[in-house]
């Protein structure tokens, strides 16, 4: 891997629109301030954060009370406090549709694909969010 974003590049298939792949790149770390700034924004003004109505949809269904370990579970999600469109935006490079990248086609993207391109981006970024904890202490006591 490249100290360079724009030198970090994958190519992977879209597992949902086969035979469609689409072309990522590793995030600069202005790119990563602006996911989490924007993120931020979104939280302070208000607006419904990413994945607001699937939550609480499932919190109803359960009842409010929150368990421990709904909470960790939620806390380990790689995308928390980070702005998928932001992501997804600087991420996308390429793709195999007729549709060039740009603003209006990012923009007309499903949920399902901005979720995917952006844990895929996040995963070439900083793999490290996406260890479990057994692969955490693992690393840790190989260095």
């Amino acid at each position: 891997m490249s100290i360079f974003a724009s030198c970090t590049q994958q190519t992977i298939p879209i597992p949902f629109d086969p035979p469609q792949t689409v072309t990522i790149r590793a995030l600069t770390g202005r790119e990563m301030d602006a996911a989490q700034a924007e993120h931020l924004k979104a939280l302070v003004s208000g607006q419904t954060t990413r994945g607001w109505a699937a939550l609480f949809k499932r919190r109803v269904s359960e009842g409010v009370v929150q368990t421990d370990a709904d909470v960790q579970q939620e806390l380990r999600d790689p995308l928390l406090g980070f702005d998928v469109y932001t992501i997804v935006a600087a991420g996308v490079v390429g793709w195999t549709y007729n549709t060039p990248v740009t603003p209006e086609a990012l923009a007309d993207l499903v949920y399902a694909a901005v979720d995917f391109f952006a844990r895929q981006i996040m995963r070439l970024t900083q793999p490290s969010l996406f260890q479990t904890a057994e692969d955490a202490e693992r690393a840790e006591k190989n260095d």
